[in-house]
């Protein structure tokens, strides 16, 4: 079974550190070269109530990290905005302010795409030094940035052997025909 540290790795030419700082920037940059073709417009749509718009994503992928890793592991830790406690939180009940409704992520107009953006820039920094850090519960730091990231357990490799997140980037190729999906 592999730690935390060795699921996070990057790279083994680097130090372990070094390479788990790399694998977090590297997800969290994936992010938005997947937003890249965007206009920011397209961020507050909200197809349907169960689906959240992208700009509500990429600030709650942002307040998991503030939340459950810099505010519990960093001494006086001062949260970004004290209103994305909860216009961020999904479902966790007992963290802060009760969530801020799925169905109505579309109908925010603030923060703006921006500023969301800035958000996840600025806690991005302060992980990155924490990750570096010689922080003594680093294990355990390093589970939940793992959790965030949503590291599977086995190997990072696509369908035929590819860095997982080349494969995402590829377009699927599926033959023609009709497809019964589900049970």
């Amino acid at each position: 079974m592999q730690t935390s540290t060795e699921r996070l790795a990057l790279d083994n030419d680097a130090s372990p550190r070094d390479s788990c700082g790399a694998r977090y920037r590297a997800i969290r940059r994936q992010t938005e070269v997947f937003c890249a073709p965007l206009h920011s417009d397209d961020f507050n749509l909200q197809a349907m109530p169960d689906v959240s718009p992208p700009k509500w994503h990429l600030a709650h992928t942002t307040w998991f990290f503030e939340t459950f890793v810099l505010k519990a592991f960093c001494a006086n830790y001062k949260p970004y905005h004290p209103q994305f406690e909860a216009l961020f939180n999904s479902y966790y009940n007992g963290v802060g302010a009760a969530p801020f409704p799925r169905a109505q992520r579309g109908l925010l107009s603030r923060p703006t795409t921006s500023e969301v953006f800035n958000y996840r820039s600025a806690i991005d920094q302060q992980m990155l030094a924490l990750l570096k850090s010689e922080h003594p519960q680093r294990e355990t730091i390093l589970r939940r940035v793992e959790l965030g990231l949503q590291l599977p357990d086995g190997p990072r490799r696509g369908p035929v052997g590819q860095p997982l997140l080349q494969c995402l980037m590829e377009p699927l190729h599926f033959a023609a025909g009709l497809r019964v999906v589900g049970p």
